[in-house]
């Protein structure tokens, strides 16, 4: 349990900066390119920044998009259907 809470931790570090990001419209590629990780990293926290109840409506439309553009599986898609 303690390595999984140390690799969330980690895995979160910048989350605020990721989420700053996403209000300039950078898509995910944009994203890794700026922060130097792997395009699926910034899916990854991107999806737990929306499973952790950040408002991330602004970037729904871009997010799916860019989800969309490369074929990427649908998992990494926001589950609007329950957003508020």
């Amino acid at each position: 349990m303690h390595e999984q809470n140390a690799f969330t931790s980690h895995l979160m570090l910048d989350s605020n900066e990721i989420y700053n990001l996403t209000k300039r419209n950078l898509d995910a590629a944009q994203i890794a390119t700026l922060k130097q990780i792997h395009p699926n990293l910034v899916l990854v926290k991107l999806l737990e920044l929306y499973r952790m109840g950040y408002d991330l409506r602004h970037y729904y439309d871009q997010h799916h998009a860019f989800i969309e553009g490369f074929h990427l599986p649908a998992h990494f898609r926001f589950d609007t259907s329950q957003a508020v």
